[in-house]
């Protein structure tokens, strides 16, 4: 699983510069789509053990599919937008929905 909240404020060109040219132009400047292209890599990376700095350049999203090294990965991202520009990718199986989450502050100065 990975949660990113798209707020705006986070640089985004230095990661973008790792995307390829075909998903550079899906995200087109759109926060959302940025993040949810990366929150789908960040968890599938988590899913198999690795780590960013070897298989985010081995990764590919397009069109709603992960591709590893070029390959079509056989397992399907579940992405939920949530609330605040939020998005979570989840493999493993399960299919959730934004009602299926609650939302817990760690901080008085994170409610929004």
């Amino acid at each position: 699983i990975d949660l990113e909240f798209a707020d705006g404020k986070k640089s985004i060109k230095s990661v973008l510069s790792r995307f390829t040219e075909r998903e550079k132009t899906q995200i087109n400047g759109d926060f959302l789509k940025f993040y949810e292209n990366w929150t789908v890599k960040e968890a599938y990376i988590k899913l198999t053990g690795g780590t960013l700095a070897h298989d985010l350049k081995r990764l590919e999203y397009d069109g709603g599919i992960l591709y590893c090294d070029g390959k079509a990965v056989d397992i399907t991202p579940n992405i939920i937008e949530l609330k605040n520009n939020g998005i979570c990718a989840i493999f493993g199986g399960v299919t959730l929905k934004l009602s299926d989450f609650k939302r817990f502050y760690t901080r008085t100065n994170e409610r929004k």
